[in-house]
């Protein structure tokens, strides 16, 4: 079902014009007196305690979280890419497919040259932190996500799974830089940091056209393959989304928590009222539509309603409505 989609030839045209493709942008400095990211694309803003908090507090932590989201931005740009997407060549799908393999290598190239750009943005955010070459600090890897990679690589011969999910983000992504677009003014904070903003704005081009070459690998690789491994994708593909929707006490989130009260430490007393703020937000049904819902992924919402196998994925994603 991919008639209203643009083929291999013309996703390779627009990724040849210049006026479509992502720039990497020379910035000099930001300006710290504004937020960078809109206020509902942090997870404390969901919760109470977000209101008990200074404005400069508030303005802080919008400005840490803001290098968290770039930091989940670069883990589809590499560890996803390093360690999914190159291994996907090997699919036989995509070996078949001489206009799809151009289209995956040049998206591969792209992402590549994105994490740079968003690793340049994070040492312009938090200079001291990457000052010694360091290019995550909050999205640390766990032996068990370590391990999720190893999976990836060795299965990508046979499973395409994680392309559902490396469409979600990409859609993800194209969302925050359409709401900073549509409303680049806070509610509380007031307006949004135009370089930081800008970076996101061009990073939208390139990830718009990824979601057609998204469609044709999920087309050629899952779709396409028999009831058995469509069937064993869309499991794994459940089991994925659990994972990484889960908030854990030494999760990314709670960390830039733990930064912002080393950096501001009369938050000390209350430390632990903000991590189990955070915590409850499983439970809270508009931060999870904050992550995955239909107005901020309409094409992934999509493509999940045409997937007989993803039947009961509502279960698992808040943000999911699944058509009767």
């Amino acid at each position: 079902m991919t008639d209203k989609w643009p083929d291999c030839g013309r996703i390779l045209e627009l990724a040849a014009d210049p006026a479509r493709r992502t720039r990497r942008l020379s910035i000099g400095k930001l300006d710290f007196s504004r937020p960078f990211i809109p206020e509902e694309f942090t997870q404390l803003y969901h919760s109470p305690v977000y209101r008990t908090l200074t404005r400069e507090q508030r303005l802080r932590y919008n400005q840490l979280f803001a290098v968290r989201t770039n930091e989940y931005i670069m883990m589809l740009e590499s560890d996803l890419v390093d360690h999914f997407l190159v291994p996907l060549r090997r699919n036989r799908a995509v070996r078949a497919d001489a206009a799809l393999r151009a289209c995956l290598d040049t998206m591969i190239a792209e992402e590549r040259e994105h994490y740079q750009g968003f690793l340049a943005l994070n040492r312009l955010c938090l200079p001291q932190v990457f000052r010694d070459g360091r290019e995550r600090y909050f999205s640390r890897l766990s032996g068990g996500y370590k391990l999720l990679l190893w999976l990836l690589r060795a299965g990508a011969r046979r499973l395409a799974y994680p392309m559902w999910y490396i469409m979600a983000l990409e859609e993800s992504s194209i969302g925050l830089a359409r709401a900073m677009k549509k409303n680049p003014r806070t509610p509380t904070l007031g307006p949004l940091e135009p370089s930081f903003m800008a970076v996101h704005l061009e990073h939208m081009k390139d990830e718009t056209r990824h979601l057609h070459t998204d469609r044709r690998l999920i087309s050629a690789c899952i779709s396409a393959a028999s009831p058995f491994w469509r069937r064993l994708d869309a499991a794994l593909f459940k089991m994925m989304i659990r994972e990484f929707t889960v908030i854990r006490r030494n999760g990314s989130g709670a960390r830039v928590i733990r930064h912002l009260v080393r950096e501001m430490p009369e938050l000390a007393p209350g430390e632990e009222e903000l991590i189990t703020a955070l915590e409850e937000l499983k439970h809270n049904e508009t931060y999870q539509r904050s992550l995955f819902s239909r107005p901020l992924m309409p094409l992934t919402f999509g493509i999940f309603d045409e997937t007989e196998e993803l039947a009961g994925l509502e279960r698992i994603l808040a943000g999911y409505d699944r058509p009767d």
